[in-house]
Formats: structure tokens, sequence, C-alpha cells
């Protein structure tokens, strides 16, 4: 397999959204043109796997078969139907009384990698992202209505653990400038 043909995916993999040939052709140092002569070479390289590739005059993405699609559907509908884990509570937990939060503020808060509760909430529909990047994470409507509160400042011991919060981060913060002088 040639290199390219490996760069290629591996950018496709990890942005999991499209990504325009021009800026693929950009990253690579190669013509718009040569990126999509290799595309019969990465669909070989892929669909073995359960990948396929879609694309128009503009975008490429990597996307599940159809027959891998509809595995990971019924295991995601399975995924909602299970009880919440603690991690998840907890994850959870965070995101409504300290939200709107980054996946690296909870990282940094639990001390773990959040990517695979975050996406289980999200699946959920128990938060969603948001903020100028779609980075940040708040809980959703569903969750609101599904606590029967109309705002999250009416979940119950909102405005003290808020407080509470908020004074630990000034307290730390305070802590953290004392360390470095």
């Amino acid at each position: 397999m040639n290199n390219n043909i490996k760069k290629i995916i591996a950018i496709l993999f990890s942005k999991g959204d499209p990504v325009s040939f021009s800026d693929l052709a950009k990253i690579l140092g190669v013509t718009v043109e040569e990126i999509k002569n290799t595309i019969d070479d990465i669909k070989a390289q892929i669909e073995p796997i359960g990948l396929s590739l879609v694309s128009n005059e503009v975008d490429l993405q990597m996307v599940l078969n159809p027959e891998m699609s509809e595995f990971v559907s019924t295991k995601e509908k399975e995924e909602q139907a299970s009880e919440l884990s603690k991690a998840s509570l907890e994850t959870l937990a965070i995101v409504a009384y300290r939200g709107p939060v980054s996946k690296k503020e909870l990282e940094l808060i639990r001390g773990v990698n959040c990517s695979y509760i975050l996406r289980s909430l999200e699946i959920r529909g128990l938060v969603n992202k948001t903020g100028k990047q779609n980075k940040d994470y708040e809980i959703s409507v569903d969750l609101l209505k599904h606590l029967g509160v109309e705002k999250v400042a009416k979940i119950p011991e909102y405005e003290d653990l808020r407080k509470q919060v908020e004074e630990f981060e000034v307290s730390y913060g305070e802590k953290e400038a004392d360390k470095k002088e």
C-alpha cells in the first residue's frame, strides 16, 4: 500500500467527518486529481474490514458499510436500553452542575478519558455538544424534561453545588498560582 493511501485512510479515520479533496491534497502535497485516483485503492483496503468511502465532487468520508452500519445500530440500541454506569452518572453530574464543559475539562476533573462515556451520553440524548466549535457539553432538553425541570438552574441543589464548584476553582487556582511562585 502506498504511503499516501495510508495517510489518507488515517486522516479520514481520525476526522470522522467529510474532508475536502483540496484539504487532503494540501496536507499530502499532491494534486486533487492524485487523491481522486487513489479512491479505488483505498476502497480495496478498507472494504474487507467493514468500511466504505462516500464522496461527492468536493468531499471524501470514511463510513461503515451498510452491513456493519446495521450491526452497530443494533448494538447502540442495546446500549441505550441498558442502565447508566457509575462513570456515566458521574460524568453526567459534572456536565449538569458545571456545564457547559469541555471534554478536556471533564477528563481533568475525572482523571480518565471520557470519549466513550460522552459518546454514549450523546447517543442516549442526555448531553449535547455546544459552544463556538461544538466542543463543549451541556445537558440536553430531553434530560431536563425527564427530570421534570424547565431549566438547568432548577436541578436539585443546583445553586449550592454550582457555588461550591466555583469556590473550589478559585481556591484551586490560587493554590496553583502559589506553587508557580
